[in-house]
């Protein structure tokens, strides 16, 4: 008997010195705005000339945001830029309005941009992607951008799976098929990798 408890008196200080010497994982850093900030206009500063011409710090959806306005090169043509970047409850989200540099061709998406920024809405969304019709407009869910994004019916929109991005542009046949409004996000938690 005395031997048994020996054995299982030593098994118990193994377990006990294993689990003082094992660190509780650590919780990833939850990135700041600031941080999502840079993280965008590294990913921003790739394009070819890219300059940035203001930011300023604002609210959008009731959440603090970023506005900065820059252009930059395209294929040979210039083009402008509006960029927001949010701080959502779960992510952040990043959206830009592109046109090419020349006032008409730039104005002419930018009400249609100015309306989805209105009615924009963020959603606790799990699931897939849907998009309803309703009287001129249609209203698309993104669980993935945690948002309700409510564009004009003569849109379009395409996916970008890789870096989890929807992008819109007006009719083929219009001049708001040259300007984009795009969606997409930075992680909240920043890997320490």
């Amino acid at each position: 008997m005395h031997k048994y408890q020996h054995i299982w008196t030593l098994g118990v200080m193994v377990l006990f010195l294993a689990s003082a010497c094992t660190k509780p994982p650590i919780p990833p850093k939850e990135r700041s705005l600031a941080e999502a900030r840079q993280k965008v206009l590294v990913l921003f500063s790739q394009l070819d000339g890219f300059e940035m011409e203001k930011q300023r710090e604002v609210g959008l959806l009731g959440r603090a945001a970023v506005r900065m306005e820059a252009h930059w090169n395209h294929a040979g043509q210039m083009r402008r830029g509006i960029i927001y970047v949010v701080d959502h409850p779960k992510l952040f989200n990043v959206i830009h309005y592109t046109a090419p540099d020349d006032n008409n061709l730039f104005e002419a998406g930018y009400p249609a941009f100015q309306t989805m920024l209105k009615d924009l809405e963020i959603i606790n969304g799990v699931g897939t992607l849907t998009v309803t019709e309703h009287e001129g407009h249609k209203l698309m869910r993104s669980p993935d951008l945690q948002l309700a994004i409510r564009y004009p019916n003569d849109w379009v929109y395409s996916l970008d799976e890789l870096n989890r991005a929807v992008v819109f542009s007006g009719p083929r046949e219009e001049p708001t098929w040259l300007t984009t409004v795009s969606f997409s996000i930075v992680d909240k938690w920043a890997d320490e990798s």
